[in-house]
């Protein structure tokens, strides 16, 4: 709560004043320009990084997934089946049977993690992730290098999820399909809304800038063009 982070002792804070808190199956999307600081925002909450204010606090019960490091964790010379029974703890039959639900299918599932392009090890790690032991999972752009079947796919298992999930997303149809929390960071700050991106556009629309004044009519909201444009297919 009250996070404030900066890169550095006399640099700008990135984060200030950030207090935000996940709930056990809230599906977060955390949104914002480029630089705004939704990476940072994940690093502190992982504990990768050290505020310079403010505490982070994770229930020592809870057991967090994230996507990087699963990504890392997955070994490269054994094969996609293998690699997914040994993270979840299904037999080969259900772990076969999920590579199929996740569009990884026939000689796909005996090949190599290693030999599989970004895409496909996205699917093999979200696949882990969600069947695995985890209670919550954090996750930093998970529809990058996925075509809209691959996305599908992913969207599928994480909206399954029963546990809680933040996504750090610039794929807007991703925040509408799976997340009923929308954190948007916005000048080091988070505004949460409850519900998808369609709740959140509404919101947007009806609620006066921070300064007061409202957006004049006609022109949108810089963070939802820069939404719009990074899912344009």
């Amino acid at each position: 709560s009250l996070l404030r982070f900066a890169y550095g002792d006399k640099a700008r804070a990135i984060l200030e004043g950030v207090s935000v808190s996940l709930s056990p199956s809230e599906k977060v999307g955390l949104i914002g320009p480029n630089g705004s600081g939704k990476t940072t925002l994940i690093r502190l909450l992982l504990g990768e990084l050290e505020p310079l204010a403010g505490t982070v606090w994770v229930n020592p019960r809870v057991r967090v997934g994230y996507l990087s490091q699963m990504l890392s964790e997955l070994d490269p010379e054994r094969t996609t089946a293998d690699n997914v029974r040994d993270q979840t703890g299904l037999t080969m039959p259900e772990t076969r049977n999920l590579l199929g639900k996740m569009g990884l299918v026939g000689d796909t599932q005996l090949q190599s993690i290693g030999t599989l392009s970004m895409g496909e090890r996205t699917r093999v790690a979200v696949s882990c992730l969600c069947f695995g032991s985890y209670d919550a999972l954090i996750l930093d752009e998970p529809t990058n290098h996925l075509d809209a079947t691959a996305r599908d796919c992913v969207e599928q298992a994480l909206s399954s999820f029963p546990g809680a999930l933040l996504a750090a997303t610039h794929d807007r149809y991703f925040v509408d399909r799976v997340c009923n929390t929308v954190w948007s960071l916005e000048d080091g700050k988070v505004r949460t809304v409850k519900g998808n991106y369609s709740a959140f556009r509404d919101d947007r629309m009806a609620t006066p800038s921070q300064a007061g004044v409202p957006s004049p009519a006609g022109v949108p909201d810089p963070a939802m063009v820069e939404l719009a444009l990074q899912t344009e297919l």
